[in-house]
């Protein structure tokens, strides 16, 4: 007779209590995103480390994790955001990040998937994109890594 347990957590994770561990590989700039900024790389794997670290007791291991997390940063769009009124010209611009995700489940196999998260923040189109870039990083960043965790690990 076999038995399944799962851990649940405060944070709504639903994670195999046989995991013990978590690795997320860097996440590299892919040519389709050749304008994003060389931070964003940094800034979004770093963000998705965090957040799994304060929403799982999971150990971050550098590799061949039980749950393993990688891609690739494969959008970097900054666009102008269709005028709202009769004016001809808008005043939002918009920056979209897209991250392809590779997650792999090796306790529960039927839970991996590679698919793309896309998120974006608007800001003033009269102000430099270089001077709130990585403000805006960090912000898409941490919805992404949300997205992440509940397509993932989240049981909502």
């Amino acid at each position: 007779m076999t038995s399944c347990s799962v851990n649940y957590s405060f944070t709504g994770a639903d994670i195999p209590a046989e995991a013990k561990t978590l690795s997320v590989t860097y996440f590299k700039i892919d040519g389709k995103a050749a304008l994003a900024n060389p931070l964003t790389s940094d800034i979004f794997t770093n963000t998705l480390i965090a957040i799994m670290l304060t929403q799982t007791n999971l150990d971050i291991v550098d590799k061949n994790g039980d749950l393993r997390f990688s891609g690739s940063i494969v959008g970097y769009t900054n666009t102008p955001v269709a005028a709202q009124s009769d004016t001809e010209t808008s005043n939002r611009s918009r920056l979209t990040i897209t991250v392809k995700v590779n997650y792999v489940n090796t306790i529960e196999t039927g839970k991996d998937f590679e698919k793309n998260f896309s998120q974006f923040a608007d800001f003033d189109a009269n102000v430099n994109l270089s001077e709130v870039e990585i403000e805006l990083i960090e912000v898409i960043s941490e919805n992404i890594a949300q997205d992440i965790f509940n397509g993932s690990l989240g049981s909502w």
